[in-house]
């Protein structure tokens, strides 16, 4: 049985498959982190940016994640799109502070802030792929 469901959804998946589902999982990995910086904001940035605000970030970050995660299998990416600029505006205020702990404290956020990078980078990607279109071609 599990095996059925399983072959179904992958059936339904669109094409590339190995890509929609590795974009899936870095969706809901974004929306994880959005889960873990509301729930427990990283000390060094919430002093910096205060709670309110590392709510906001979170919140952009899990309701872009669970946007992207749920919108990017079907291909209605007129859902993705929104949660797209969601992840982004979170990974750039993360860039944003850490590039600001950077400048004035001591230690090395390089590394941080390449990976944060990265992500952003994936995310411009991913939009430029589906900003033409509100639904994946054929569907």
């Amino acid at each position: 049985m599990p095996k059925r469901i399983v072959l179904k959804i992958w059936k339904s998946l669109q094409e590339p498959k190995v890509i929609t589902l590795l974009q899936t999982v870095l969706y809901a990995l974004i929306a994880l982190a959005g889960v873990g910086i509301i729930a427990w904001p990283p000390s060094s940035l919430e002093n910096v940016t205060g709670s309110v605000l590392s709510v906001v970030w979170g919140s952009f970050a899990l309701l872009g994640g669970l946007l992207g995660m749920f919108a990017t299998p079907t291909g209605k990416w007129f859902l993705e799109r929104p949660g797209v600029y969601l992840c982004g505006t979170a990974v750039v205020f993360y860039l944003g502070t850490l590039s600001y702990l950077q400048a004035v404290s001591s230690g090395n956020r390089l590394v941080q802030m390449s990976f944060v990078a990265i992500a952003g980078i994936a995310l411009a990607i991913r939009f430029e792929r589906i900003r033409a279109f509100d639904y994946e071609p054929g569907k």
